[in-house]
């Protein structure tokens, strides 16, 4: 099915996959994984033919269907390129531009076009199908991808972190279907760095580590392999460099009281009433499209419809004239989509130095002290090695875990964190799950952590908002 001869990958003089070579015969399902930066989405972007390799050949993948968050990334950016005159219709009213079921199918055969209706449903995208592309959540933009893969009809399937920012009804579904693509006669290639995210019909196994690929076997023999592994690794004994200032007597951070909102025709939130005391752990949850990313961006002072709700956030009425950084400066947050707008080309020190200024990119003068705190954080992530290195061409786990850093480094009274185990391998998820059960010994901090998965969850969280189905549309709140 796919054969790499000697393949290697260069950027300039420097090698980042050396020559190897492996055959992956039709029918089978492999799993490639390795840590952060380990270079395997790098492999997995070449035997997608994303990437050019530098050497050797690459004989017989044709075109797969190919699902990235690098793919995913690509598309937002071609809808911002667009035209912007295509935003407005003849009245001078938002356009959506492309639709859901539009872009999903663009350029296919009428046969497979036919299916488009029957994929999306498949993946509980309906609620989603009329709306533009930037206008989904980050789990539904994975679903729409994964809807277009499917009915492209190629036989080779690749998908990067395939259940990154799904919900628990869609992982299912989606594992269900590899499932019974396998069966079919489907090669399937998943790449991961999270174990549980491996098929149940995996056949063999692909590990990476800096760029080396170090087992190439069986499922059963690439186990013991990854244990071995594992057994090496251990966490950061370093104390979190985080110091929390909060007057006793504080109101509460968050106050919402019938909080209403709609996007055009469609309703998101419907009478939504929570209040967040200081020092609260709340997990919020609810499927793809309820609203969370919503909720999250009117607390953040991301969304303008905020000014229309009744919302309190630290004792001041949103619309009472409050500076959005006054507000900010109080709240450390994280998410994929923050990740996806972080387009500068800063270093990694840098990007965590900017957290002291709530700017994308940093263009302040850091003390010497600030600078002394972000590389404490960089030691902390076990990224001190790589702090003069560029953002962008950091691996997306790397990216996550220093966005993470940028957003504790200003010891925030508020942390909001949007999935942020989303992209990481197992070891640095359990690192960050570590991070976050420590935070939630601290009784001052406030945290909102929003998950889909249980294992993506830490064992702080005491409170927990779900978001459920409103019967007049929408969603509404429902507190455990």
């Amino acid at each position: 099915m796919v054969e790499l001869k000697n393949v290697s990958y260069k950027i300039g003089r420097k090698e980042l996959i050396p020559p190897l070579s492996l055959s992956i015969k039709k029918g089978e399902c492999w799993a490639l994984t390795g840590a952060n930066g380990s270079g395997k989405t790098l492999l997995g972007r070449l035997i997608a033919g994303d990437l050019e390799p530098s050497s050797g050949e690459i004989l017989g993948a044709g075109t797969p269907a190919y699902v990235s968050f690098e793919k995913q990334s690509a598309l937002l950016e071609e809808e911002r390129q667009r035209d912007d005159s295509r935003f407005l219709d003849l009245d001078g009213a938002e356009n959506p531009g492309r639709t859901v079921t539009e872009w999903i199918g663009e350029d296919l055969s009428p046969e497979a076009r036919s299916r488009v209706g029957e994929t999306i449903a498949l993946l509980g995208l309906e609620r989603a199908a009329d709306r533009g592309l930037r206008y989904l959540s980050t789990g539904e933009f994975r679903k729409t991808m994964i809807c277009r893969a499917l009915l492209e009809g190629a036989d080779f399937l690749i998908m990067d972190d395939p259940y990154d920012g799904l919900d628990h009804e869609s992982r299912e579904n989606l594992r269900t279907l590899t499932d019974s693509l396998i069966e079919g006669g489907k090669t399937v290639l998943i790449v991961s760095g999270r174990e549980e995210d491996f098929s149940a019909k995996t056949s063999h196994l692909l590990i990476m580590e800096e760029g080396k690929l170090i087992f190439a076997g069986t499922e059963k023999e690439g186990k013991e392999f990854r244990e071995t592994l594992a057994s090496k690794k251990s966490f950061s004994s370093e104390d979190i460099p985080y110091q929390l200032e909060v007057e006793k007597d504080s109101p509460a951070p968050i106050v919402m009281k019938g909080v209403s909102l709609n996007y055009g025709e469609k309703k998101i939130l419907n009478d939504l009433n929570w209040q967040v005391n200081r020092g609260d752990k709340w997990l919020l949850t609810g499927q793809n499209g309820a609203g969370k990313s919503t909720i999250l961006s009117l607390i953040n002072g991301d969304n303008p419809k905020a000014y229309g709700c009744d919302i309190t956030l630290f004792g001041s009425k949103k619309g009472s004239g409050e500076s959005i950084w006054e507000i900010k400066k109080r709240i450390g947050h994280i998410s994929g989509g923050f990740q996806i707008d972080y387009r500068v080309r800063s270093s990694a020190l840098a990007v965590v130095l900017s957290g002291y200024f709530d700017s994308v990119g940093l263009y302040n003068r850091a003390t010497e002290q600030q600078k002394e705190e972000a590389r404490r954080w960089l030691r902390y992530c076990g990224l001190e090695e790589k702090g003069e290195k560029s953002f962008r061409d950091l691996s997306f786990g790397e990216q996550r875990m220093l966005l993470i850093a940028r957003a504790m480094i200003k010891s925030p009274e508020l942390l909001i964190l949007d999935e942020p185990c989303q992209g990481l391998d197992d070891f640095h998820r359990d690192q960050v799950l570590a991070l976050c059960a420590r935070l939630g010994s601290l009784e001052e901090l406030t945290m909102l952590y929003v998950s889909h998965s249980p294992s993506n969850t830490p064992n702080c969280l005491t409170k927990h908002l779900a978001l459920v189905p409103h019967g007049e549309g929408g969603y509404t709140g429902h507190i455990d």
